[in-house]
Protein backbone atom coordinates (compact mmCIF):
# COMPACT_ATOMS: atom_id res chain seq x y z
CA UNK A 1 0.00 0.00 0.00
CA UNK A 2 1.23 3.46 -0.89
CA UNK A 3 1.27 5.91 1.99
CA UNK A 4 1.87 9.65 1.61
CA UNK A 5 5.49 10.35 2.48
CA UNK A 6 6.76 6.83 1.66
CA UNK A 7 9.67 6.47 -0.74
CA UNK A 8 9.59 3.90 -3.56
CA UNK A 9 12.12 3.06 -6.23
CA UNK A 10 11.76 2.27 -9.93
CA UNK A 11 13.78 -0.76 -11.04
CA UNK A 12 14.16 -2.47 -14.39
CA UNK A 13 11.76 -5.41 -14.63
CA UNK A 14 14.30 -7.37 -16.67
CA UNK A 15 16.95 -6.92 -13.97
CA UNK A 16 14.51 -7.75 -11.18
CA UNK A 17 13.30 -10.89 -13.00
CA UNK A 18 16.93 -12.01 -13.41
CA UNK A 19 17.56 -11.43 -9.71
CA UNK A 20 14.39 -13.31 -8.71
CA UNK A 21 15.48 -16.30 -10.80
CA UNK A 22 18.93 -16.15 -9.22
CA UNK A 23 17.54 -16.29 -5.68
CA UNK A 24 14.81 -18.83 -6.58
CA UNK A 25 11.82 -16.56 -5.98
CA UNK A 26 8.48 -17.10 -7.57
CA UNK A 27 7.18 -14.21 -9.65
CA UNK A 28 5.61 -12.45 -6.68
CA UNK A 29 6.59 -8.87 -7.54
CA UNK A 30 5.27 -8.54 -11.09
CA UNK A 31 2.03 -9.64 -12.68
CA UNK A 32 3.51 -11.71 -15.52
CA UNK A 33 4.62 -15.32 -15.25
CA UNK A 34 8.36 -15.93 -15.21
CA UNK A 35 9.84 -15.79 -18.67
CA UNK A 36 11.89 -18.82 -19.73
CA UNK A 37 14.81 -16.45 -20.48
CA UNK A 38 15.43 -16.20 -16.74
CA UNK A 39 15.80 -19.93 -16.00
CA UNK A 40 19.59 -19.71 -15.69
CA UNK A 41 20.53 -18.88 -12.11
CA UNK A 42 23.36 -16.52 -12.99
CA UNK A 43 24.17 -13.79 -10.47
CA UNK A 44 22.89 -10.52 -11.92
CA UNK A 45 25.32 -7.68 -12.50
CA UNK A 46 24.74 -4.16 -11.27
CA UNK A 47 21.23 -2.71 -11.47
CA UNK A 48 20.78 -1.15 -14.89
CA UNK A 49 18.04 1.47 -15.08
CA UNK A 50 19.52 3.82 -17.67
CA UNK A 51 17.27 2.49 -20.46
CA UNK A 52 14.23 3.71 -18.47
CA UNK A 53 15.12 7.39 -18.18
CA UNK A 54 15.63 10.51 -20.23
CA UNK A 55 18.99 12.13 -19.69
CA UNK A 56 18.44 15.65 -18.44
CA UNK A 57 21.37 17.17 -20.33
CA UNK A 58 24.75 15.89 -21.50
CA UNK A 59 27.23 15.46 -18.65
CA UNK A 60 24.63 15.78 -15.87
CA UNK A 61 24.62 12.99 -13.34
CA UNK A 62 21.11 11.66 -12.86
CA UNK A 63 21.81 11.32 -9.14
CA UNK A 64 21.90 15.12 -9.01
CA UNK A 65 18.38 15.57 -10.38
CA UNK A 66 15.02 13.83 -10.48
CA UNK A 67 15.25 11.21 -13.24
CA UNK A 68 12.44 11.45 -15.79
CA UNK A 69 11.02 8.18 -17.07
CA UNK A 70 10.89 7.87 -20.84
CA UNK A 71 7.42 8.17 -22.32
CA UNK A 72 7.65 4.75 -23.97
CA UNK A 73 8.34 2.69 -20.83
CA UNK A 74 5.49 1.07 -18.96
CA UNK A 75 4.92 -0.17 -15.43
CA UNK A 76 4.78 -3.97 -15.30
CA UNK A 77 6.39 -4.33 -18.72
CA UNK A 78 9.61 -2.32 -18.47
CA UNK A 79 9.86 -1.47 -14.79
CA UNK A 80 8.45 -2.23 -11.36
CA UNK A 81 8.30 -0.18 -8.17
CA UNK A 82 9.85 -1.56 -4.99
CA UNK A 83 9.90 -0.29 -1.43
CA UNK A 84 12.81 1.57 0.10
CA UNK A 85 14.03 -1.31 2.28
CA UNK A 86 14.28 -3.72 -0.66
CA UNK A 87 15.94 -1.09 -2.86
CA UNK A 88 18.54 -0.28 -0.19
CA UNK A 89 19.51 -3.96 0.14
CA UNK A 90 19.62 -4.63 -3.60
CA UNK A 91 21.65 -1.47 -4.22
CA UNK A 92 24.03 -2.33 -1.37
CA UNK A 93 24.61 -5.83 -2.83
CA UNK A 94 24.68 -5.01 -6.55
CA UNK A 95 25.16 -1.27 -7.00
CA UNK A 96 24.08 0.33 -10.25
CA UNK A 97 22.38 3.43 -11.50
CA UNK A 98 20.64 5.60 -12.12
CA UNK A 99 18.74 5.57 -8.85
CA UNK A 100 15.13 6.44 -9.67
CA UNK A 101 13.50 7.52 -6.42
CA UNK A 102 9.87 8.53 -6.04
CA UNK A 103 8.10 9.95 -3.01
CA UNK A 104 4.36 9.36 -2.62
Amino acid sequence: NLVVGDVWYVVSKEWLDTWKAYVGMENSIGDDKMNNNYVAKKRPGSIQNSHLVEFMCPGTRLADKQALLKQDVFYGHDYLIINELLWEKLHEWYGGEPVIRRKV
